[in-house]
């Protein structure tokens, strides 16, 4: 019987090293989620930044082509038509007239 004894006595350190290895692993885990989750964050304010920047650009871009009188209301309109539908063609859909209008609008302000 002391045998027994002996080998649940060797037992119980493993079991308590493999608990804490697992403890361990965990923290390591959480660490790096943390990690990842604020790197995440910082890629969605960096991209947020860039991307107002751009708008604000493009609303630049349009109100230096298409200023002036009268005689340019229509080829505005129809550079704007244009514009959006190549925008659209190439990146997607958040290019339409509308918004490039609201490009131009934010620009002016």
């Amino acid at each position: 019987m002391p045998a027994k004894k002996k080998a649940t006595a060797q037992r119980t350190p493993r079991k308590a090293a493999v608990v804490k290895a697992a403890a361990g692993e965990a923290a390591l885990f959480d660490r790096v989620a943390a990690i990842l989750e604020q790197a995440c964050g910082n890629v969605v304010r960096a991209v947020n930044s860039n991307m107002v920047l751009a708008y604000w650009l493009i609303g630049r871009e349009i109100v230096q082509e298409i200023q002036g009188g009268g005689k340019r209301a229509e080829y505005g309109k129809q550079v704007m038509a244009n514009l959006a539908q190549r925008l659209t063609q190439r990146y997607g859909q958040g290019f339409s007239v509308t918004n490039l209008q609201n490009f131009r609008k934010f620009h002016q302000e």
